[in-house]
C-alpha cells in the first residue's frame, strides 16, 4: 500500500507543480500585455474598442435586473462619456417575463443615456435550433444580432465588476480569446462552500493549462473574443 501511496504523491506534486508553472506564465503574460498597453502612447483621440455584451437569459425575470444594474455601471465608455458598448439579451423560451424586464430596462437606458439594449427572442421549438443544446443556439442568436466585433459574454445571473469590460478592452486585440474567473457569490451553507471551492479549482487549473499552451476549459460568465474569429476556431 505504501509504494501506491508514494506514487500518488508524487504524481500529485508533479502535478501542482505544472499548474504554480502555467499560473506563473499566465501572470507573466499578463504583465506583459499591460506594459504593451502603455496609456502614455495612446493619442488623446484614440477612442476604446466597442463591445457587445450577449447574454442568454432563460427565465431570468428575477435575476436579469442586477446583471443589467451591473452592465449599466461599467466605466467602459467612449470620450464625451457615453457607453461603448451594447447590450444583446436572448429571450431563450421564457416564460416568466424576462424579455418585459429586458425591455422595461432598454426603455429607461434611453431616456437616461445608458447603453443600447436589445432584445432577442428565442420561441420554443425554434425550428433552427435542432440539433443545438438550447443555451448554445442562443448564444448564436446574440452574436448573430450583435453589431460590434468584440464580444463580451456573461450570464444573466451574474454582476461584473465596473471595471470588467474596460480590463477586456486592455487586454484584448482583434485576436485575442479572453478567458475569466466567474466566482461564485458566498451563501451561507457548506454546499456554497464546497462549489466556491470546486470553481476556484476549476479556475486554477484552466489558467494554468493556457499558460502552458494546452487551454481546455472556459466559462461562458466571463468570456471575451472577436466574432470575425468564429470561422477559424
Amino acid at each position: 500500500m505504501l509504494p501506491v501511496l508514494v506514487v500518488a504523491f508524487v504524481v500529485q506534486a508533479l502535478a501542482w507543480a505544472g499548474v504554480a508553472a502555467g499560473l506563473r506564465r499566465v501572470r507573466e503574460d499578463e504583465e506583459a500585455l499591460l506594459d504593451a498597453a502603455d496609456p502614455e502612447a495612446a493619442t488623446p483621440e484614440a477612442e476604446p474598442a466597442l463591445f457587445s455584451v450577449v447574454v442568454a437569459a432563460h427565465d431570468e425575470a428575477d435575476r436579469l435586473p442586477a446583471l443589467l444594474g451591473a452592465l449599466e455601471a461599467q466605466t467602459h465608455r467612449l470620450g464625451d462619456g457615453t457607453p461603448a458598448f451594447e447590450v444583446v439579451v436572448v429571450d431563450d423560451r421564457s416564460a416568466d417575463g424576462t424579455a418585459d424586464v429586458a425591455e422595461r430596462w432598454a426603455r429607461a437606458w434611453t431616456r437616461r443615456g445608458g447603453p443600447d439594449l436589445r432584445v432577442v427572442r428565442v420561441a420554443e421549438g425554434a425550428p433552427e435550433a435542432a440539433g443545438l443544446p438550447p443555451k448554445k443556439h442562443a448564444i448564436e442568436r446574440g452574436i448573430e444580432a450583435a453589431r460590434h466585433d468584440r464580444l463580451a459574454l456573461t450570464d444573466a445571473d451574474c454582476a461584473p465588476p465596473p471595471t470588467w469590460l474596460e480590463a477586456l478592452a486592455r487586454l484584448g486585440d482583434d485576436n485575442a480569446v479572453l478567458v475569466g474567473t466567474g466566482p461564485l457569490a458566498e451563501a451561507p451553507g457548506w454546499l456554497n462552500r464546497f462549489a466556491r471551492y470546486e470553481t476556484l479549482q476549476t479556475a486554477a487549473l484552466s489558467a494554468a493549462a493556457i499558460g502552458l499552451g494546452r487551454p481546455w476549459h472556459a466559462v461562458g460568465r466571463n468570456l471575451s473574443y472577436p466574432a470575425s474569429l468564429l470561422p477559424r476556431l
